[in-house]
């Protein structure tokens, strides 16, 4: 199945840049590599990607310490697939803030491990992803709390440890309840579940138990889709996993209803294909 939230959005982040120092970057510079930031920056609102990389590697010849061309490189990189750069530059991010302290810019800290953590879990380093997004996460300067409680989740998911799953992804939703990433976790950790479950064979009445699980993930899943958003409306891997888990629960009409909208969204997607595939031999 396709992941989510591998775009991570990119923000201008308030705030001035450091000033000048003895043996660093003059106030001119400075002033100067601020400026190539922001043509970076919107340039990449643009979709010129090619722009915005000569403006942001500009800015940090310019000045090595501005963090914010870092952050901003170190995620352009990671969207790119480009993850030794990618990590460079947003441990360059972490390293300069915390050389700095109140001088920097630490409020940029605890994205930059949320965005570590993502690019650890793209490319399996699960462990490395735990440990960063755990500091993500208990960082009080972090703005947006509920997106590295829901990549921990997503971790712990990607490590079959569901138990930890639920539990961050749980403060993610009550931190945050119009997080739709973050209940189709829930159902994608749910639906596992019962898998785990069936595969496990017969012991008591397991299949009512995985029938709980199943109905979970649908209600999780239903959340994601509702969330008055077009992206969650819209998200692809959702409408697939309910799809699938209303066809388990027996529910044929709303699971066909559920591949169709799928296939409308996107039928040249990993998940546009898996949903035609199930149309094709009637869900």
């Amino acid at each position: 199945m396709a992941s989510v939230w591998r775009g991570l959005a990119i923000a201008t982040i308030a705030g001035g840049l450091l000033a000048g120092c003895p043996g660093g970057p003059s106030d001119e510079d400075v002033s100067r590599s601020r400026a190539e930031y922001e043509l970076g920056v919107g340039l990449y609102g643009e979709s010129n990607i090619a722009g915005a990389f000569q403006h942001l590697q500009e800015a940090i010849r310019l000045d090595p310490e501005n963090v914010e061309a870092h952050m901003v490189l170190g995620t352009l990189h990671a969207l790119r697939g480009e993850n030794e750069l990618a990590e460079r530059h947003l441990r360059t991010t972490i390293d300069t803030n915390e050389r700095l302290g109140p001088a920097g810019l630490p409020a940029l800290t605890p994205d930059a491990f949320n965005t570590l953590g993502v690019l650890y879990i793209n490319t399996h380093r699960l462990d490395d992803a735990v440990t960063a997004l755990r500091t993500s996460t208990g960082d009080l300067m972090n703005r947006t709390p509920h997106l590295a409680w829901g990549n921990l989740g997503w971790a712990y998911y990607e490590m079959h440890q569901f138990p930890e799953a639920l539990d961050a992804l749980g403060q993610a939703v009550r931190l945050q309840p119009q997080f739709c990433g973050a209940w189709y976790r829930i159902g994608q950790v749910r639906f596992a579940q019962a898998q785990q479950l069936a595969e496990a064979g017969p012991a008591g009445e397991p299949g009512g138990d995985a029938q709980s699980l199943l109905a979970q993930a649908d209600e999780a899943l239903t959340h994601a889709l509702e969330v008055d958003r077009d992206e969650c409306r819209a998200l692809q891997d959702a409408w697939l996993l309910r799809g699938e888990t209303r066809a388990r629960l027996g529910r044929r009409e709303e699971a066909i209803a559920d591949f169709e909208r799928c296939v409308e969204l996107d039928a040249n997607t990993e998940a546009g294909q898996a949903c035609a595939g199930f149309l094709s031999t009637g869900a």
